[in-house]
């Protein structure tokens, strides 16, 4: 009986942790979904890498924020920011200058 607890238990913990309750996105998880993402695209370039710039609720849906950054001789220099939806994970580019998000897959 006490194993089966403890089993239940780390199911419960890894569930939140990889996956978030009810099917959202945990910021560890959403960060982890987006560095693979620009991995793969070829984004990330060596020196480079993604940080998390907390969360925000944008028309009832909480996204978390990343940048993309570099590291300087003296600073960071951020490169471009993505929100990950927690509901979905869904990956957007921030546009700064019409500021807007753009589904990734639409990013050129």
């Amino acid at each position: 009986m006490r194993r089966c607890v403890s089993v239940l238990v780390v199911v419960a913990v890894l569930s939140l942790l990889l996956g978030g309750a009810e099917g959202r996105t945990t910021e560890k998880r959403a960060e982890q979904i987006l560095t693979r993402e620009l991995q793969n695209r070829g984004i990330i370039k060596s020196g480079q890498f993604v940080m998390s710039d907390g969360s925000e609720e944008i028309d009832g849906e909480k996204f978390w924020i990343f940048r993309h950054a570099a590291d300087g001789e003296y600073m960071i220099s951020t490169i471009n920011y993505y929100y990950v939806s927690a509901e979905d994970g869904e990956i957007y580019r921030y546009d700064l200058i019409e500021d807007e998000l753009i589904p990734i897959d639409e990013v050129e």
